[in-house]
């Protein structure tokens, strides 16, 4: 059931459904190093501030990983997006000359551009209110921009809408000619692809809009909080967070796939939305920072 916030009911019927049940957690699994990157300013480091007056340290907060394998990282203490090429192993930098507020996250869209998203965004005339803010990035630094109305800011989806958590659907803040959207036409917003909710401390609904497909998972032991649910090729790949990652590959009728707890630490503050991105095989990469510096980490599907 969803209240929009105009005061109708939502209602969707599963055609299928299927309980999920968990054990303790999953086997702990590390991960592949794919970047260990040092504080600093050079080409393959990452920025870190930290200020006395602040309890939070600030580092890279976002990631995404491109169709072609390209790593994005959004340096935003340094005013870059770093992107990593695997395939020549090295480094490419794109300026980020508008200002980062709030903890921001990144997406390649489906063109292969960078998108980035600012949840706190920038004061507007006459109210003087904080409007998020999203901007698009051309491989030759050019920037498009737009305002983003959206109530409770979530996530930012690769093909440029945002997720508003009031009502679990997408704001569109550009128009198919790459302009921005009047505040009129962004209230019309696109149905969500999925719906997560987060229950008990051992139970927790997914379902699949475009399937008509629910999934029920208890566990038994603490889930934590939903940071991620996807579909891959296998199926589908939820994220739960507690003190560590509990990733969780399940196919579309609830069979448990692979199950596993990743330690991701964060030295630094991260976009709880931004820190995990998938790739075309069903592979996790997570964002997480050490005292040394950021790392990313693939969590390989199962076979």
């Amino acid at each position: 059931v969803r209240y929009p916030s105009k005061g109708t009911i939502d209602l969707f019927a599963a055609t299928k459904f299927a309980l999920i049940a968990l054990p303790e957690e999953g086997s702990a699994d590390p991960g592949e190093l794919v970047l260990a990157l040092p504080w600093g300013k050079e080409s393959a480091e990452v920025g870190l501030l930290s200020r006395e007056e602040e309890p939070f340290k600030k580092g890279p907060s976002a990631l995404d990983v491109a169709e072609d394998g390209r790593i994005a990282l959004l340096d935003n203490v340094n005013e870059r997006v770093l992107i990593f090429q695997p395939k020549e192993d090295r480094f490419k930098s794109l300026p980020v000359i508008f200002p980062l507020k709030g903890l921001a996250d990144i997406q390649f869209n489906r063109g292969g551009q960078v998108i980035i998203f600012d949840p706190e965004g920038e004061q507007t005339e006459p109210s003087k209110a904080l409007i998020p803010q999203i901007y698009r990035l051309s491989p030759e630094g050019l920037v498009s921009r737009a305002p983003v109305f959206v109530k409770i800011p979530a996530w930012l989806t690769g093909d440029l809408t945002v997720v508003d958590l009031a009502d679990s659907k997408q704001v569109v803040p550009f128009n198919d000619l790459g302009e921005a959207n009047e505040r009129e036409i962004q209230q019309h917003k696109r149905a969500a692809e999925f719906l997560v909710k987060h229950v008990t401390n051992e139970e927790s609904r997914f379902v699949d809009l475009t399937t008509g497909s629910a999934f029920q998972v208890h566990s038994a032991s603490p889930l934590g909080a939903i940071s991620l649910f996807t579909r891959v090729p296998q199926g589908y790949l939820a994220v739960f967070e507690t003190e560590n990652l509990r990733a969780i590959w399940f196919d579309v009728t609830g069979n448990v796939l692979k199950d596993v707890t990743v330690a991701a630490p964060h030295y630094s503050e991260v976009n709880p939305y931004g820190r995990m991105a998938t790739d075309q095989q069903g592979s996790l990469y997570v964002l997480s920072s050490i005292e040394t510096g950021a790392q990313v980490r693939l969590i390989k599907p199962p076979d």
